[in-house]
């Protein structure tokens, strides 16, 4: 069976890492190929950026480590030490110029 899941799907979930591996968080779609970072780890002491790469971790067991999901647009830092972030996701599913298929993937 073979499952379609576009980027910027409101429902759409996947484990992400840092382009340098110093924090872990969940991608989730919005439209327009924009999404953002939550639950970021580790929430203290971590350093996240506009310009970041996020790539897909492989700790979900959903997508291999390594695959470009976006880029860091924007990392508001609150009081408490928590982010908000934006994300400019690296496909824009409203122009499905080209479909990147998993063939096999044993995790």
């Amino acid at each position: 069976m073979s499952e379609c899941v576009l980027i910027s799907n409101k429902s759409f979930r996947v484990s992400v890492t840092g382009e340098n591996s110093s924090f872990w968080g969940v991608l989730i779609g919005y439209s327009q190929g924009r999404g953002s970072l939550d639950f970021v780890w580790p929430s203290r002491d971590i350093i996240v950026e506009k310009g970041i790469d996020l790539l897909t971790s492989g700790w979900d067991g959903k997508f291999p480590p390594g695959l470009h999901c976006g880029t860091v647009t924007k990392a508001l830092k609150g009081g408490a030490g928590e982010y908000e972030i934006s994300v400019q996701t690296a496909y824009n599913a409203n122009v499905p110029e080209a479909l990147f298929v998993l063939t096999q993937w044993i995790h």
